[in-house]
């Protein structure tokens, strides 16, 4: 599963979505910024911390938007973290359940 924490940007979110969809397709995709707010620098702490709980749990997420994220089948054994589209600090982080 993907955890996306773009902050929204037209353009970068755009190529964020291009290179999840063809880099992890048919993963699930939360964007958690538009149910946490954006955080800055807090952000991408945040999606890690959303993640290892979500693995931990062995959680089926729900769809935060129901529009754009389909739901989850099983659970997920990796997590994919991001944070586009800000000034400084872009990052990926891949976190395993172990």
């Amino acid at each position: 599963m993907v955890f996306s924490g773009a902050t929204g940007m037209t353009e970068l979110s755009a190529r964020e979505k291009a290179f999840l969809t063809e880099t992890f397709a048919g993963a699930p995709v939360r964007g958690y910024g538009g149910v946490t707010g954006h955080a800055l620098e807090a952000q991408f702490p945040l999606g890690l911390a959303l993640a290892a709980l979500s693995l931990d749990e062995k959680a089926k997420v729900p769809a935060f938007d129901t529009t754009h994220e389909q739901p989850m089948t099983a659970a997920a054994s990796h997590a994919v973290v991001t944070t586009v589209g800000y000034t400084r600090g872009e990052g990926l982080a891949v976190l395993s359940a172990g």
